[in-house]
């Protein structure tokens, strides 16, 4: 069950989520190409651990992996540049020497080469090569001065250098010049040259448990730890220039065992730790700029010993640790300030109920618009480089109550509306071409119709369902791009308008609520389109119209809320948000909007959360602004724009940042003004990854190859310590362009030269922006063509099945191809009397799989596959 909204983010909030399978502490914690997070190891309280588990930030939830082969803790863990990880020693029971390696893409371990000394409580740092560099710890009672080199390209472990001082409790950070920086437990610093493999006295510094972290200007932050007997209270600069440390203030509260995590917005989020024999749950915030930290809220557990991992979109997960009584398993997730509105230039005409389209240059098509005001003749461009809006070529005849589809080529689908003077209700369709800006006439639906859905499917068709005349509309109909014409598909199992239509994963439709006549629906149904047939699913718990629904990217759909009609003057706006699960075809309650209303819209954000901007309730339009979190499954309040819209328009921007255009100041009054929400507001250009090169069109299941600067991000943004989380390697993200999907795709890092990613798979066809996230801060997109290949002809070998029991095929065809089945009980029946099945699963790139439970009934079937 989901929370209402409690308070406004643009402070900073910490929220529960999910709490871990296994409590633990001095566990490791391991930003994945995915997204995810690896949790390894740790201690219980009994004794140490093996067991592993996951951390999905788009739902909260936990999952098993498989354990570890050893128990261990005081470990560490490094993401190599392969995308794999590597743990090193540790202990269980007695310090470990051996190493292993994690798989993300197949969740296995497997033994790696073993140490040349078993150690724990060491530190391991990732070279700018690669190369792995562990050094000090303990082994039993001894400490440990001796380093080794671990080569991922040959699995092999090669003693370096011996720092000048045995060291345990220390801090491990990597320079910006590829040198690493050790400090703590003794009274000197000292500094390892990859170059030469020698270690240097650098600075003085006489304390332990502390944290270091490396800024964004080259400087290292050292913050709190132990200098005994005192628990140190201030935060100083190492600068590795002229290995000089200077004062850089005071913390609020003095800690030790604390973690800290450097922001996006470069301040330092520091969570946690003792004081004395008090664990706290105090965190704060530094600014190195202006040398002075505040306090923020606090966790809702006190802990130390956790762990903290910044997250793509910058957030932070804070992981078990100990409280002083017990072992947590709670985890926590940090959201910072919430993104910042900014007044982009104005419309040159006020537009409601028009649509807007993200192009594949970058600029935003808005097209006519306007119900119940005289309509807008213009079709306006906006340039997101000079913030400005400029008329593009017009569209006859102007309308509202379109839809606007971007296809796989790039070209822009205009279909049906409203249209005055007569004919009123539209059956034209047009073609945008965004590299002439200019128009074309394609073939007319076969049914006039406004206020309907249109949804671009796998197999790049377009498909179109409900809508009205003057009643709601049943016919869905199909376009066929290279074609340019329409054809009939399967029939709504209830005439609907003002509904909502949701590509799903597995390239399906979802259609819910809206109006029949005046019957405000609940009812939902699923389009399959290798059958062309739709299906009822469960019912949305609420019924609804003029809502929204927004694909989450763990495949849910997220519905909020909407207005029923209980008489001719009276409208209940709904404030009621829901959640349908695809796999499970059920619905959940996800708590409630703080405010009720519809004409509102909803955008997928890359940090996952959901924008809920505007809209219309009792009182008039509004300017209320809401985020939706899918791994608390909260709402929180967030700025309310600066001017108020409803029935306006809203696109996720190539950089991360949301348009907001047009719409209704109020009833009789048209809205001009258009405004950016940015997420990452703080983002220094100079931290921020920047794509050079990625190859212009991907096959589903295929490679995406990107080149650029700053993929290994400015700082590992992190403690430090043994049970540091750097995330200063890359990570790639892709959204579509038309529908939002959105993704991670476990990737490859050549340091210092590219990027790999693994097969892009599964994802929708067409235009997809491709981003690169380092450190929590994500690239400006760069935009590519994703290419569902046509299927290729394949034989079904012979199979048998036991009598009464269903019947399954297995095969090969291009990732990502839309394919039915033909089934029959006699072959020389003509093919087009056929049954026509769907219920084939892409189980994983290019292999696909068929179940017929109606074989059971059947002494004889045959098969035959087809592409719709």
């Amino acid at each position: 069950m989901g929370c209402s909204v409690a308070q406004p983010s643009s402070a900073g909030v910490f929220k529960t989520t999910g709490n871990m399978l296994t409590a633990r502490q001095e566990h490791t914690a391991t930003l994945l190409p995915n997204g995810k997070v690896l949790i390894a190891g740790g201690w219980d309280g009994n004794g140490s651990l093996s067991a592993a588990e996951i951390f999905d930030p788009s739902t909260g939830i936990w999952t098993a992996t498989q354990p570890m082969t050893c128990a261990r803790r005081g470990h560490t863990t490094t993401m190599l540049p392969n995308g794999k990880v590597l743990v090193v020693g540790g202990r269980d029971g007695a310090s470990l020497s051996s190493a292993e390696i994690y798989d993300p893409v197949s969740g296995s371990w497997s033994a790696a080469s073993p140490l040349n000394f078993a150690r724990d409580g060491h530190t391991a740092v990732c070279l700018t090569n690669g190369n792995v560099l562990v050094f000090g710890g303990e082994n039993g009672t001894t400490v440990l001065s001796s380093a080794e080199l671990y080569d991922p390209n040959t699995g092999t472990w090669q003693l370096t250098g011996s720092m000048i001082y045995a060291r345990i409790g220390h801090t491990g950070t990597l320079l910006a010049d590829g040198k690493v920086f050790a400090v703590g437990d003794v009274a000197y610093g000292e500094v390892y040259n990859p170059t030469t493999g020698h270690w240097t006295t650098a600075g003085v510094f006489g304390f332990y448990g502390h944290t270091a972290t490396l800024l964004t200007n080259g400087i290292v932050l050292l913050g709190g730890g132990c200098d005994p007997p005192r628990t140190n209270n201030f935060f100083l600069f190492y600068n590795p220039t002229n290995s000089q440390e200077t004062g850089g203030g005071l913390m609020v509260t003095a800690r030790v065992f604390q973690t800290s995590t450097l922001l996006p917005s470069g301040k330092l989020l520091v969570v946690g730790g003792m004081n004395g024999g008090s664990v706290l749950s105090s965190a704060e915030l530094y600014d190195p700029v202006a040398q002075s930290s505040t306090s923020t809220v606090s966790l809702s557990t006190g802990r130390t010993r956790h762990t903290a991992t910044l997250l793509p979109g910058g957030k932070v997960l804070i992981a078990g640790g100990s409280n002083g009584s017990q072992i947590l398993s709670s985890a926590e997730v940090y959201e910072p300030a919430a993104g910042a509105w900014t007044v982009a230039g104005n419309l040159h005409d006020g537009r409601a109920s028009a649509t807007a389209t993200l192009l594949p240059n970058g600029r935003v098509l808005a097209v006519n618009g306007s119900t119940d005001q005289p309509l807008v003749t213009t079709v306006e461009l906006y340039d997101p480089l000079s913030r400005t809006w400029s008329y593009g070529s017009p569209l006859n005849p102007f309308r509202d109550g379109h839809t606007a589809t971007l296809l796989a080529n790039g070209d822009v689908l205009v279909a049906g509306g409203y249209a005055y003077p007569a004919p009123y209700y539209l059956r034209d369709a047009q073609l945008y071409d965004p590299n002439t800006d200019s128009w074309r006439a394609t073939g007319p639906l076969n049914a006039a119709r406004t206020d309907h859905t249109a949804t671009l499917l796998m197999n790049g068709k377009v498909l179109v369902a409900g809508g009205c005349t003057t009643n709601s509309i049943l016919d869905t109909e199909l376009f066929d791009p290279q074609t340019g014409g329409w054809s009939v598909t399967g029939p709504l199992n209830v005439p609907r308008t003002d509904h909502t239509a949701t590509l799903l994963p597995n390239g399906r439709v979802l259609i819910t609520g809206g109006i029949s006549a005046t019957n405000y629906l609940n009812s939902a149904e699923i389009y399959d389109p290798a059958c062309g047939t739709w299906t009822q699913t469960a019912s949305l718990k609420q019924a609804r119209a003029d809502h929204t629904a927004t694909l989450l990217p763990n495949g849910n759909v997220l519905v909020a809320g909407g207005r029923i009609v209980v008489s001719v003057t009276t409208n209940i706006y709904l404030s009621s948000a829901e959640i349908y699960d695809p796999r499970s075809e059920t619905w959940s309650d996800t708590g409630a909007l703080g405010t009720p209303g519809s004409y509102h819209t909803a955008t997928l954000l890359p940090t996952g959360d959901v924008l809920i901007a505007g809209g219309r309730n009792s009182t008039g339009y509004l300017a209320r602004v809401e985020l939706f979190d899918p791994a608390a499954a909260a709402w929180f309040a967030a700025s309310n724009m600066p001017n108020r819209h409803g029935r306006h328009t809203s696109t996720l921007l190539l950089d991360g940042s949301v348009l907001i255009a047009g719409g209704f100041l109020s009833s009789f009054q048209l809205q001009t003004s258009s405004e950016l929400y940015q997420t990452d507001p703080g983002v220094a250009p100079e931290s921020r990854p920047q794509i050079t090169s990625v190859n212009s069109r991907v096959n589903v299941g295929g490679l995406l190859v990107l080149t650029g600067t700053r993929f290994r991000g400015v700082s590992g943004g992190s403690s430090g310590t043994s049970q540091d989380s750097p995330t200063d390697y890359p990570l790639v993200q892709i959204r579509s362009l038309e529908n939002g999907q959105m993704q991670f795709v476990p990737s490859i890092d050549v340091p210092g030269y590219a990027v790999f990613s693994e097969p892009v798979w599964p994802f929708p066809p067409g235009c997809a922006a491709v981003s690169v996230v380092a450190n929590g801060i994500a690239s400006t997109g760069m935009v590519i063509n994703v290419i569902v290949p046509t299927a290729t002809p394949t034989v079904l070998m012979p199979s048998k099945r036991s009598p009464g029991s269903s019947f399954q095929i297995s095969f090969t065809n291009y990732p990502g191809t839309v394919l039915g089945v033909l089934a029959s009980t006699n072959l020389q029946t003509p093919t087009t009397n056929w049954t026509r099945l769907g219920g084939v699963i892409e189980s994983s790139p290019g292999l696909f799989q068929f179940t017929d439970p109606a074989a059971s009934n059947q002494v004889q079937r045959f098969y035959r596959l087809f592409s719709p």
